[in-house]
């Protein structure tokens, strides 16, 4: 019996470290995928306010422009 016994307490610690193991590899998987998925997003938003920002600065350019070409049509009659 106490052969059992020990055998069953053996498996039971087996299986239980290999579930904390797994447990930990698991965890330790989503929080990688996490924090991916944080920096793809992050980078997501940076991207977006960059191309934003650049179109503004692109479309105050031409804006600009167009009131320099009026002005200076403007002036010439």
């Amino acid at each position: 019996m106490q052969t059992i016994d020990a055998w069953h307490e053996n498996g039971i610690q087996t299986i239980d470290a290999r579930h904390d193991d797994r447990t930990h590899t698991i965890d330790a998987w989503h929080e990688n995928g996490m924090q991916t998925i944080d920096a793809w997003h992050k980078n997501a938003i940076q991207t977006n306010d960059a191309r934003h920002e650049n179109g503004i600065q692109t479309t105050d350019a031409w804006h600009e422009n167009l009131i320099q070409t009026i002005l200076t049509l403007g002036t010439r009659t």
